[in-house]
């Protein structure tokens, strides 16, 4: 469990860092007047994901958690 939670938790910090950088592009005014639409549209699908897959750790390594006694 140990093991599986470490991993988790490995994958967990990648995915935040990528959403972080997907968030920092989209809050700068310059990226999205300069960047094209399709260029945009894909920052924002990527950072929907992460958000996604970041609850997704999250609750899973919450449930190992759990398991331990």
């Amino acid at each position: 469990i140990e093991a599986e939670q470490e991993r988790l938790g490995r994958r967990l910090r990648k995915v935040r860092a990528e959403l972080k950088q997907s968030e920092a592009k989209l809050s700068n005014p310059s990226f999205r007047s300069r960047a094209p639409e399709e260029v945009v549209s894909r920052e924002e699908e990527r950072a929907v994901a992460s958000r996604a897959l970041v609850d997704k750790l999250t609750s899973q390594i919450d449930a190992l958690g759990d398991g331990v006694g």
